[in-house]
């Protein structure tokens, strides 16, 4: 089939017909249950204008399934891997924070930012991320009341005194943590 202007052109006033939160949606679907996320949205944001703009919509960035990425790229490929990680850190993807403040507390021994992400990870559903950062504050030896909270969220159980903020407090960074 040969597609002309003019089909062209009818496909791109339907795009830009589409209400922008619904185009978020479509991106936020495509980057839950892709197999190769980046990937497809890519090629999603180079379809046009409007689907440029609701992919690079956080609520998308924080739906992308990162263990699917993990997958579908080559081992040998680790810069472009924390690239995406980073980014994806950035909007608030709550794998991508989890992976994110354990390299920062662990790896480089910065503690404020790596508990804030582990904070961001756990504050949207992580329980892993609850459960190492619960260990963080404990280990730091302030904040037991937030750390207990996190551990009463792994657990399963409700948290009882709530404060919404997801606030961490740790002094310093660079501090040691023994493990």
């Amino acid at each position: 089939m040969v597609v002309t202007r003019s089909m062209a052109a009818r496909r791109a006033s339907l795009a830009h017909a589409l209400p922008h939160d619904m185009a978020v949606e479509v991106a936020g679907r495509v980057a839950a249950t892709s197999p190769r996320p980046v990937h497809d949205l890519q090629s999603l944001r180079a379809s046009c204008r409007a689907m440029r703009a609701a992919c690079g919509d956080r609520a998308v960035g924080r739906r992308v399934a990162l263990e699917r990425e993990a997958a579908a790229m080559l081992w040998s490929d680790s810069e472009r891997y924390l690239a995406v990680v980073g980014s994806l850190a950035g909007a608030g993807n709550p794998e991508a924070c989890f992976l994110s403040g354990v390299a920062l507390v662990f790896a480089h021994r910065c503690v404020r930012p790596g508990a804030e992400l582990l904070g961001q990870a756990a504050a949207a559903g992580h329980k892993v991320a609850a459960y190492v950062l619960a260990l963080v504050l404990y280990k730091a030896g302030g904040a037991s009341d937030v750390a207990t909270r996190h551990i009463r969220q792994v657990e399963g159980e409700a948290a009882e005194a709530d404060d919404g903020g997801g606030d961490v407090v740790v002094s310093g960074c660079n501090k040691k943590i023994a493990t």
